[in-house]
């Protein structure tokens, strides 16, 4: 392309736009076009600098780092770090990430830690004062009092991460006003405290009164993650909780068999900084029921409930219930005391709701419930128990007249849905659907003799289908029992032809007779998963393909026997679409 002939391309705004979205080698070749565009691409190659020690990376020189040191933005070290790459003159850095085992410095072909790295390090950041994103991940030497003192001058300082870092006494005062200084968002992860908590009482030193440093003010902080936090820190997870006013989101993941200290709890609620939280995430593992409900009681505005393997109930509910308007997600897998009747009721109550994750609701339920609301729905990981006995009071009174004239409008109701859905855009090979209506035949006939009540079951199953139509921004549908639990996808084994995987006598039949033809609404799903056993057929899975464009990925045993369900998935993989069995 002549550049003359398209002089458009020489605006500089232009060609910043269209950087935008150019990957870093096409933004190396375009500084040989013209002086113009060197002069806009130049900015985009140094802008993001990641250096490791791995001997796959590769290595930029020294002498030329320093040269454009003025324009990275973005600066990444891992592994060990050399004092030289961190003096190479940086001054408008926005983002700096440093994970490290020790900073050390090349002498004699030995590596040796000295205290000069951690003293250009703390220059590093003095002479930056633009940072807004800071990460600091296990380094060694440990900071000392001028680094933390450096961190606390960031004035423009938006997030900060310290992580798996070893905190001595001395420094218990300095590294506290750093975190509390300027940042809005903070994570503190493997972080390992004195056991004493000598700073919240006054003690003796050698006959003299020592008094302890004041309790610092996190005035901005709104977003605050602790993770792998064990028992011994739980003095220091009061000292935070309970000076956090502007506190938005919480998130708590403490190490294996750490449970979160219900004393912060009664902290948050006696300095009100618990009325101003919007989003939760806890591992509530030995919270009660009612644990939860006094630290859900005085928040405002809920708006995200994460407590998985948690107590929540009855009581819990009934205080999320009055955000109801608001919550866009809920994740209550695992929790003990979850019931159907109060998954029914979160289905029907959250309009705003965008992310459920929870236990085993019961067709008899939904089937008897208020309609649901949630018709924002992206993402549904619920198991659906399609046992039917539990409504015969439902069907004793259909006569025999009733009942063929249900199974033949659903018989018609499925044909008009088949010619429809299926006769514009998919066309079989006349043996393939011979092959497998003689299948679908023998496995009616199976059904006829093995199942009773089949019209009770299709009622259920369209009962069931069609509410879960209306959620047609639904992008990811998990259905299945497995997830809750734990488990894994896995290849299933196989005995005597038939898949010897987990085997639920009450989930839902992805059979289009059994209504599965109402879901063609879910024009956005990508991720499906569901539980067995299955007996889905060519005529089954051909229709998902057609009616859900987008979907990717999909998760469950589609027939018991072995050589049909092979036989499915490579006519899915055909498709684009990747298959896990349980």
């Amino acid at each position: 392309m002549a550049i003359a002939q398209y002089p458009i391309f020489e605006l500089p705004e232009i060609l910043a736009h269209v950087g935008r979205y150019l990957p870093r080698a096409t933004h190396c070749v375009c500084l040989q076009v013209s002086r113009t565009w060197y002069r806009v691409f130049l900015p985009m190659v140094w802008v993001h600098i990641h250096s490791s020690d791995c001997s796959m990376s590769p290595k930029i020189p020294l002498m030329i780092l320093r040269k454009h040191a003025h324009l990275i933005r973005r600066l990444n070290f891992y592994g060990l770090i050399s004092s030289p790459f961190l003096s190479i003159g940086c001054t408008q850095l926005e983002r700096l990430f440093i994970s490290s085992q020790c900073l050390c410095t090349v002498e004699s072909g030995t590596l040796n830690n000295t205290r000069n790295d951690i003293d250009q390090l703390t220059y590093l950041l003095q002479t930056n004062p633009r940072l807004k994103d800071i990460t600091v991940m296990g380094i060694r030497p440990l900071p000392d009092k001028a680094f933390w003192g450096a961190i606390s001058q960031v004035s423009h300082l938006e997030s900060l991460a310290i992580i798996g870092m070893n905190i001595p006494k001395e420094l218990m005062e300095d590294f506290w006003y750093a975190i509390a200084a300027h940042a809005n968002r903070l994570e503190l992860s493997s972080i390992t405290f004195p056991s004493e908590n000598h700073l919240l009482f006054q003690e003796c030193v050698a006959g003299t009164i020592v008094t302890p440093p004041l309790n610092p003010h996190f005035k901005r902080l709104k977003h605050l993650g602790l993770f792998k936090f064990n028992s011994s820190a739980d003095v220091q997870l009061e000292r935070i909780l309970k000076n956090c006013s502007q506190l938005k989101s919480l998130v708590w993941r403490g190490s294996h068999g750490t449970r979160f200290p219900r004393t912060a709890i009664t902290s948050m609620r006696s300095t009100g900084a618990i009325c101003s939280l919007n989003s939760i995430e806890l591992d509530a593992e030995g919270l009660s029921d009612s644990d939860l409900h006094e630290l859900l009681v005085d928040i405002s505005n809920l708006e995200k409930l994460v407590v998985p393997n948690s107590a929540f109930g009855a009581k819990s509910l009934t205080v999320v219930l009055k955000h109801s308007i608001m919550i866009t997600e809920l994740n209550l897998s695992g929790c003990r005391q979850i019931r159907s009747p109060m998954i029914q009721i979160i289905l029907s109550s959250f309009p705003a709701l965008e992310t459920l994750i929870s236990g085993t609701v019961s067709a008899y339920d939904i089937l008897v419930g208020d309609p649901w609301v949630c018709l924002k729905l992206k993402t549904l990981r619920i198991n659906i128990e399609a046992g039917y006995t539990v409504v015969r009071t439902e069907v004793e009174y259909m006569d025999v007249e009733e009942e063929e004239q249900e199974k033949g409008d659903l018989e018609q109701g499925l044909e008009m849905q088949m010619e429809t859905g299926l006769g514009d855009h998919i066309s079989l090979e006349k043996g393939e659907v011979d092959k497998d209506d003689e299948e679908e035949k023998e496995e009616e006939e199976d059904e006829e003799d093995e199942e009773e009540g089949l019209a009770e079951k299709n009622m259920i199953h369209q009962a069931v289908f069609e509410r879960l139509s209306t959620l047609r921004q639904l992008q990811v549908l998990d259905i299945s029992r497995l997830h809750s639990s734990g488990s894994q996808p896995h290849s299933s084994s196989i005995d005597g032809g038939q898949l010897d995987g987990p085997s639920f006598p009450n989930a839902l039949q992805l059979r289009l007779k059994r209504g599965l033809y109402q879901l063609k609404a879910l024009k956005q799903l990508r991720d499906f998963y569901f539980s067995g056993p299955q007996r889905m057929s060519q005529r089954d899975v051909l229709w998902m393909l057609e009616s859900w464009p987008q979907l990717i990925h999909l998760c469950g045993s589609l027939h018991s026997n072995h050589r049909r369900n092979e036989s499915l998935k490579e006519l899915l993989c055909a498709r684009g679409v990747s298959v896990n069995t349980w």
